[in-house]
């Protein structure tokens, strides 16, 4: 707490969703906003301008903070970054002390680790030099979680996507296959290896599910150094690092995780690495010259062909199209990218069976309003499954349960399983739009709806609160069925561009 003129100012993060975690802190956030929005002390005045009203500075403060929370929910990164961004130019401008409290990360953190490190910043806290609420408020601002861990398929993965963006066909490596241990097999000519056999550095077999533990010396040392770089930022003092974090709670050497990123750079740089569809964690290595016409083979049998241009000029035009329509747009966005994974049953079919997958990290639209756009979908096919006489449409695992339970009041005494081959590939984007037009007409006319416009109402924090119309509270986002099928008829037509075999493809 820093004293100006008799002024208490509170440092931002405090504010931030751990300070509504008791009355007590809600009383000192109601304390804050009183000095920021009312009682602003002589000498600091509104940012930019003195003729600025303290309301302005109100609703300021509460939207980006309103800002920080929705985006930490919905995991929007890039507006989480830009609102922060403006918090610290905010509190510069207010010159108010901005302590970035935050979470403490440990790869493979066990209890025994998190116990230690909870000591530690308990004591760390203590230290502080402040009254009781503020230590209280830094104690629940702190958070120690654990990172993804690391697995031996998370390494194979990242090492094969530096080989997704080849622009030719690559040599024939089977020559390679010798080196590698695996169950050699003969496809067309060309050597696979089906599994890929991945040892440990003692000579025990490694599963692609399997943590891979960090070196525990740098795990160590990194964690040392957020530590002190916290005690700086809230003026705390480190306890004695050898007594509370000794060196023997992180035992690993590292050892594995070397063996295994050694043996996937030798395997992807020959092979084309991928994980079984159904194959319980299973991957299968196959050479890149063959799998490169296998892809241009899938490509024309499931209707695509190459598409004039090539991929900068490409995401440039989408760009263009999206800024036409006034529409939101992720800068950060990329072409999708096509890749074919191994069906399980292929060895015993006799022939190969593939699956395409899609990967989109990156779509040009925001994360945010294809979610809302998504869930909007689903309320719409809900809605209309509750008007079918018989409806047979599950939208969750959960609904199966209570659709088993109805079959007996249906006159049901059989049930078949049937098994529609290409049962998407098939459908064509146009009859898709078509359909989501005339249900909507014929749900409207259904329920007697006399809104002027159909509108979905998607709850921020509850699914099972996204409703047709137009929710009564701020916690709804809303989407109109003009701009719902505007989106699906966007991705469908419109951006249907994939990078595969070294060539931009388009279905049409």
């Amino acid at each position: 707490q820093v004293d100006m003129g008799g002024w208490g100012i509170l440092p931002l993060q405090y504010v931030l969703d751990p300070w509504y975690a008791s009355v007590r802190e809600r009383h000192w956030w109601f304390v804050f906003k009183k000095w920021a929005c009312n009682d602003v002390p002589p000498g600091i005045c509104s940012p930019d301008s003195p003729q600025r009203s303290r309301g302005w500075l109100n609703q300021r403060v509460l939207a980006i903070l309103q800002g920080i929370r929705d985006a930490k929910r919905i995991r929007d990164f890039a507006r989480l970054k830009w609102l922060q961004h403006d918090l610290r130019d905010l509190a510069s401008k207010l010159s108010v002390p901005l302590y970035v409290v935050g979470t403490v990360v440990v790869p493979n953190l066990t209890p025994n680790q998190k116990a230690a490190i909870h000591r530690v910043c308990r004591k760390l806290v203590g230290s502080v030099v402040g009254a009781a609420w503020e230590k209280q408020a830094l104690n629940k601002a702190i958070r120690i979680t654990r990172s993804t861990p690391q697995t031996v398929r998370r390494v194979f993965e990242r090492k094969a996507r530096q080989y997704d963006k080849l622009q030719a066909q690559p040599p024939c490596s089977c020559h390679q296959a010798s080196n590698i241990p695996g169950t050699r097999i003969i496809i067309d000519g060309h050597v696979a290896l089906c599994p890929i056999a991945i040892p440990y550095h003692d000579g025990s077999t490694a599963r692609p599910n399997d943590p891979l533990p960090l070196n525990g010396h740098k795990v160590r040392q990194q964690l040392l150094q957020d530590l002190t770089t916290m005690a700086q930022q809230i003026g705390a003092t480190l306890p004695p690092p050898l007594t509370y974090l000794p060196p023997a709670l992180w035992p690993e050497s590292g050892a594995r995780l070397r063996s295994v990123v050694q043996l996937a750079d030798q395997v992807t740089k020959h092979f084309y690495v991928r994980i079984v569809d159904k194959g319980v964690g299973v991957m299968w290595g196959f050479c890149r010259h063959w799998v490169w016409g296998v892809l241009q083979k899938f490509l024309a049998d499931e209707g695509y062909t190459p598409a004039p241009g090539d991929p900068s000029s490409t995401v440039s035009a989408i760009r263009s199209d999206i800024m036409r329509r006034g529409w939101e747009m992720n800068e950060a966005g990329q072409l999708a990218i096509l890749y074919l994974i191994g069906k399980a049953k292929s060895l015993t079919k006799g022939t190969w069976l593939w699956r395409g997958i899609t990967a989109l990290p990156h779509p040009f639209l925001p994360k945010r309003n294809l979610k809302v756009a998504a869930r909007a979908k689903t309320t719409f096919l809900r809605c209309l499954s509750d008007e079918l006489p018989c409806p047979f449409l599950a939208h969750s695992i959960n609904d199966v349960s209570s659709w088993f339970h109805d079959l007996d009041s249906l006159g049901c005494r059989y049930i078949s399983e049937v098994d529609c081959k290409d049962q998407f590939n098939n459908i064509k984007p146009e009859d898709v739009i078509s359909h989501l037009t005339s249900a909507c007409e014929w749900l409207v006319k259904k329920k007697r709806w006399r809104m002027s416009e159909v509108v979905w109402s998607v709850h921020k924090e509850s699914k099972k609160l996204d409703r047709a119309g137009r929710g009564n509270s701020a916690k709804f986002w809303y989407i109109t069925q003009g701009s719902l099928e505007d989106t699906v008829t966007w991705e469908m037509k419109y951006n249907n561009f994939i990078l595969s075999a070294g060539n931009l493809w388009c279905r049409h």
